[in-house]
Order: C-alpha cells, then structure tokens, then sequence
C-alpha cells in the first residue's frame, strides 16, 4: 500500500464505497446531495481516534462499525432515517493492505445494514502513528419534524431504549483484566460486554416511531447522567430517576450485584448510544406498544420536572430507594 499515491488508495479502497450519482465516484472534489421535496437534511459529525475511542490492535472491521454506527445513533436520535456520509481518514504509517481491506469490507457491510452512501472526504496521513477517522452524517426527516434536545417539558416522562452501561463495562474489561476476576463474569459475559463496547446497535427501527411521540430525544454517548443533564439544561427543567429502574443486561446485573460500585460506571461511563426521550404521559401506552412492536425495548426510568424541585438547578436527581445518590463524575469528557 506504500507505493499507492492519494488518487490510487482513493480508487482502489474507497471510490467503490461511493455508489450515488452525487458522490461522483469521488472523483471531483464536492458531492451533491437534494433532499426530497418535503424533507429537511440532518447533519451530525463525529471523530474518533485509536486509543481514545478505540485501541489500536482492535479488529479492522469492528473499528469500521463503530465510527458508522455512532454517527447513525446520532441521526437516529433526531427521528430522522440516515442517508450518507463523508469520511476524514487520517492513517497512522502502520495501515497497511491487509488493515485497508478489513476496514473497508466493515465499512460496506454496515453501509448496506443501514443503507448508506459514502459521499466523499479526504484522507492524510497522520504522521503520528495513530488513526483518526472523522465522520459527517446526513440524514433525512420530513420538514420540522426533527426532535430536538432543547424539548422536554415538565412532566413529561423519561425513556431510555435498551440497556445501559454495557459498553462502559466492556471497556472496563478490556483494560483492566483484574476486573474479570473480580466481577466473576464468564466467557459469555466477557464477549457479550466487549462486543457492546465494539459495536453499538443504533436503533434504527425505531427513529419513526422517536419522531412520532418523542418531545425531545438525544443518543447516550457520554454516559446517562451526563446526557440527561445536557436535556435537561438545554430544556430547563430538572429530572428525577430511580436507579432501579435504569435497564441492565444479565451481564450488567452480575457485575452490579457482586460489585455495586459498578453502578456508577453503568450510568457515567458513555458509549451507550442508546436513545433518551421524553414522552408525554397521553403517549406513553401507544409509543411502548409500537417500540415493541418495532423490536425495540424501552424503559420508562423516571420524570421530568420543574428545575425548582431540584433546588433550583437544571439537573437530574437519581434516588436509590428514596435516598439521593451522588457520584463522582458526570460523565465523560474529552477536555
């Protein structure tokens, strides 16, 4: 792969990624996208860097989910169905054929998973030996309808899809091995908790149904309580949830019922990407029964409510058996 000059690499890996009449076969240096009469585009953009977002030796083609499927949870999370994509690819000197070709080969089986368009972008070396790839999303939603964090209100109630902390305990995993031994988890929960660290599951079946019933909406990326408190300042309103109702996988349970200090890891450590929303309470029968019948779990973890009830500040208040619990941290944070 040495021998390839940018206009080579780009035709070789990535130009057959790039099957719309607006990606021009990335041969020109701007694509086209018109959305459909009726329709608004929604844009999201994310980067991600080895050893920050992912390590170095993980699998090629799992490194190629993860930067899609973050991007898709974004789009998703907006009730909006996601479209295409342009990619910055800054490769480390050590990306050779082999790392392109299992790269490459994630990228288009996820592509078609959510049917998406590799649009265009650029790519660099990076001359520091660690890869960075930064993703621009486009997705599509009828016109206005895009569901926003800033839309909560008092009252309403506070869904999450899935479960929580999955993610932030696989991570925990994959650094620390005396955590295995000290959560006895089996192989079963080992593989099951780094497979949800390597690849999220956007949930894309359910971002009409989000757009449908959903006052507000926004990914868990950074963790559950920092996200709810980004809802709940932007919104200003305050939340309270119960900590028993927060979902867990039966990995997550183990862990947390041998080590409840694990609770805290649950709720801030991010990487989620699973779905928040505000549901008025009218709603709340006919968005369970259709995200059931969709395929997707929800979970109702607790209320919004007047910033007054939580003292004047627009912050969540997470209570475990009527006490209020504090943690440490928020969640994650980049700076």
């Amino acid at each position: 792969m040495a021998a390839l000059g940018e206009f080579s690499f780009i035709k070789k890996y990535l130009a057959p990624l790039a099957q719309s009449t607006g990606a021009a076969g990335l041969e020109d240096d701007a694509a086209t996208l018109s959305p459909r009469n009726g329709y608004d585009l929604v844009i999201s953009k994310d980067m991600l860097a080895s050893q920050v977002h992912f390590f170095a030796d993980d699998a090629p083609e799992d490194i190629a989910a993860k930067v899609l499927r973050v991007n898709v949870s974004d789009i998703i999370a907006k009730g909006a169905k996601p479209l295409g994509y342009f990619m910055g690819l800054g490769l480390p000197v050590t990306a050779d054929d082999a790392f392109m070709g299992r790269f490459v080969d994630g990228l288009k089986r996820d592509m078609l998973r959510y049917g998406l368009d590799l649009l265009g972008g650029d790519t660099i070396k990076t001359g520091t030996g660690q890869l960075v790839i930064s993703i621009s999303m486009f997705g599509e939603v009828p016109t206005g309808r895009v569901v926003r964090r800033t839309t909560a209100q008092a009252g309403a109630l506070l869904y999450v899809t899935g479960n929580i902390g999955d993610s932030a305990l696989g991570l925990c995993l994959r650094r620390d091995d005396n955590a295995r031994a000290q959560w006895q988890v089996d192989k079963s929960d080992i593989d099951y908790l780094l497979g949800r660290y390597l690849r999220p599951e956007p949930r894309i079946e359910a971002h009409e149904i989000i757009r449908e019933y959903a006052l507000a909406s926004m990914d868990i990326s950074d963790g559950l309580v920092a996200d709810l408190g980004h809802m709940c300042q932007t919104s200003e309103v305050g939340a309270q949830v119960e900590l028993s109702r927060i979902p867990l996988s039966h990995a997550g349970q183990r862990v947390v019922k041998l080590c409840p200090d694990a609770v805290e890891t649950v709720v801030t450590g991010g990487d989620d990407y699973e779905v928040l929303m505000a549901v008025l309470p009218e709603n709340a029968s006919e968005f369970e029964t259709a995200m059931r019948q969709c395929g997707v779990r929800v979970t109702q973890i607790g209320k919004f409510v007047e910033s007054k009830v939580t003292f004047g500040s627009c912050e969540p208040v997470f209570y475990d058996n009527q006490q209020v619990v504090t943690f440490s941290k928020r969640g994650y944070a980049h700076f």
